[in-house]
């Protein structure tokens, strides 16, 4: 009657490898340290054949996949002896050895590894850490599978429309859009879309949607934004996007709905607001330099807001470290335009003098 269920596998430290390296002849950690994943025991076992002839003493140390028996030698030294790869194996706890006690069996690669632990309490240790790592991938999987269907029942929030104008549903008075499937795939969702006209705060929902994406259509928009808003306007309604909401009564909900609103709306909507103004920068910075409403220092002083932590922290220090370079690719770029603006200027005034003069 064993349990895994509460168990879990320590993790093993760099100290304990050097130390090995230093006890054990021949022992090759840099083969082992890649399968390294929780625990080792240390443990001296009996190893018996089946006709029952050798009957020694090794030392045991379990890795994630991989069990290594050493021979033991003077002076507490000890010698590296076997390797036991444990891929596919089986695990007889029921098997009698006379004149041996706590005795257990590995089954694996066709040979079996008779063994016998020091205490009966030393087997069930055994026994634990064995079935734990022949059940542990298929247990990850079933834990997988249902931690994904128990994601998949559960409904998206979202804010609320009257707080945040970007979740407003989609009428035909606000947006004439045309949604694409893959028709490679009938189980894919959604992929792409054609706007036939929207409202500027769906054009800017649909701009950084959480879960649609049309690189081309973020291409477009820059390219023609200015026809309908300026880089002010543009910039406030970015920023509205980006600083999203609650859901209303947030109390209300469990921990996991609200891990996944932030995971699952929050985190792709802000990251989209940020590449869409990353794409401004790199694209169209003159708009932003030679705005009348000082549009550059409002988007310096929005981007040093974002705190200093997680992924939107990098993504907000590459866009600072951008601007600083258009800043001075403009200003060099805005140099020579005026050298050529006075050459230019002191030919057409030779000229000048060349027609008075005749």
């Amino acid at each position: 009657n064993l349990s895994i269920h509460s168990f879990s596998m320590p993790k093993l430290n760099d100290n304990k490898i050097n130390n090995w390296k230093i006890l054990i002849e021949n022992w090759d950690i840099k083969e082992s340290t890649s399968l390294i994943d929780s625990h080792l025991k240390h443990i001296v076992i009996q190893n018996s054949s089946s006709n029952l002839i050798t009957n020694v003493d090794r030392r045991a140390i379990l890795f994630s996949t991989i069990l290594c028996l050493c021979k033991g030698l003077s002076n507490d030294k000890w010698k590296f002896k076997e390797k036991i790869w444990l891929r596919k194996f089986n695990i007889n706890d029921k098997i009698i050895i006379p004149d041996h006690e706590h005795v257990f069996e590995i089954q694996c690669d066709e040979k079996n590894y008779i063994l016998a632990a020091r205490s009966e309490q030393d087997k069930l240790q055994w026994l634990c850490l064995l079935m734990y790592i022949r059940n542990k991938s298929i247990l990850q999987r079933e834990l997988y599978n249902i931690l994904v269907n128990e994601d998949a029942q559960q409904v998206l929030l979202t804010p609320d429309p009257s707080r945040y104008k970007f979740c407003a549903p989609n009428l035909s008075t606000n947006i004439l859009i045309d949604y694409h499937t893959n028709d490679k795939s009938s189980s894919s969702s959604s992929s792409s879309f054609i706007i036939r006209g929207a409202t500027i705060e769906k054009l800017i929902e649909h701009l950084t949607h959480h879960q649609l994406l049309h690189p081309r259509f973020v291409k477009s928009f820059l390219m023609t934004y200015k026809s309908y808003c300026t880089p002010l306007e543009l910039l406030n309604l970015l920023i509205e996007r980006y600083n999203i909401p609650e859901p209303a009564s947030a109390y209300l909900y469990t921990e996991q709905q609200l891990k996944k609103f932030r995971k699952e709306y929050v985190q792709p909507v802000k990251l989209r607001v940020l590449n869409v103004i990353r794409q401004w920068v790199d694209k169209y910075f003159s708009d932003l330099v030679e705005s009348n409403d000082n549009v550059l220092d409002q988007l310096q002083t929005f981007l040093q807001s974002i705190p200093d932590t997680g992924g939107l922290y990098q993504f907000k220090t590459s866009i600072l470290k951008l601007i600083d370079k258009q800043t001075i690719d403009y200003q060099d770029s805005s140099k020579k335009n005026q050298q050529q603006d006075l050459i230019s200027d002191e030919r057409d005034q030779i000229d000048d003098l060349d027609v008075f003069l005749v």
